[in-house]
């Protein structure tokens, strides 16, 4: 079944197309990209990613850059929040309709949060780059952030689509396409598994002029990753006091196959015990795994004694 997030970053975008896009002649372009993916939101793959998997990812750091997609058009369904606004009276200057209304009386607080609701990744005829749609929710408002792959990470500074640059500061940019690099990466992890479910009734549901239920992509984790991701990060998590903190993993990518032709003429089992895989694409990684560690330590008294 569809998800109650992705039923809302549905709702979001049908509110973002008709109140602040479709009378606006500067965003035409824009609309009508956006309004395709709207109308074919009930036809792409959705991949859910549970709260444990989300964690992980956000917390990896990764060298931004080109990733293929598995289709050409992909919902990534998370949750994810964020505190706080960038810059909380340019979004106002940005937004129009209802949105307008209920955002002209906010005023700046950390308390305010910025819910997201999901990320559409699309690919159409484009070389070495992919674009981002991403809709977030604050109380009652839907505002959206729109951009590509190359922009968003710093790589290119060219505009090539109108974006709503003060919905994230540059830092949580560059968290969120590190996610995106991230999850695409972890797509190919050899403990990961990704298998379509169809559902059964849909061809019966469009002969009744319903909307079709999506195919959800079941995400299988496997082995190790697994059993770090959903039984060692929760107790870390438990046994971990207030004040605790996440220290951010990082991948690693192997590309040039000469310069490292040590681990690639080693096998699977030796780069496994070096902490190295190899994963689907043929390449050698490693994924330094975030993990939680307790400030109480940092924060010790310790004794010193002073010598005359």
């Amino acid at each position: 079944m569809i998800s109650n997030n992705a039923l809302d970053f549905y709702k979001g975008l049908g509110l973002i197309l008709t109140e602040s896009l479709e009378n606006n002649p500067s965003e035409k372009a824009l609309f009508y990209t956006m309004n395709s993916i709207y109308h074919r939101f009930f036809e792409i793959p959705h991949f859910k990613i549970d709260s444990e998997l989300t964690e992980s990812l956000f917390n990896t750091k990764n060298k931004i850059g080109y990733r293929e997609l598995p289709y050409t058009l992909i919902y990534l369904d998370f949750e994810k929040k964020f505190n706080g606004f960038g810059d909380l009276e340019n979004i106002k200057k940005k937004q129009r309709g209802s949105a307008y209304e209920l955002l002209k009386g906010m005023k700046e607080d950390p308390k305010i949060t910025r819910k997201f609701l999901g990320i559409i990744l699309w690919r159409f005829d484009t070389k070495d780059n992919f674009f981002i749609t991403s809709v977030i929710k604050t109380g009652e408002v839907y505002c959206f952030w729109d951009t590509n792959l190359l922009q968003a990470g710093g790589i290119k500074n060219e505009i090539t689509r109108k974006e709503d640059i003060h919905i994230f500061n540059k830092k949580e940019k560059k968290n969120i396409v590190e996610f995106i690099c991230n999850f695409l990466d972890f797509l190919n992890h050899p403990d990961v598994e990704t298998r379509i479910i169809k559902h059964p009734t849909n061809e019966a549901r469009i002969k009744r002029g319903k909307k079709p239920i999506p195919d959800r992509v079941k995400i299988n984790i496997t082995g190790k990753l697994y059993r770090y991701i959903y039984e060692e990060l929760p107790k870390m998590q438990k046994e971990s006091p207030q004040f605790s903190f996440w220290v951010r993993g990082h991948y690693i990518h192997f590309w040039n196959k000469e310069v490292y032709r040590r681990l690639y003429s080693s096998d699977s089992k030796k780069l496994e015990e070096e902490g190295y895989y190899l994963d689907n694409r043929g390449v050698v990684c490693k994924w330094v795994l975030p993990y939680i560690k307790n400030k109480e330590k940092l924060l010790q008294n310790k004794n010193y004694e002073v010598k005359e």
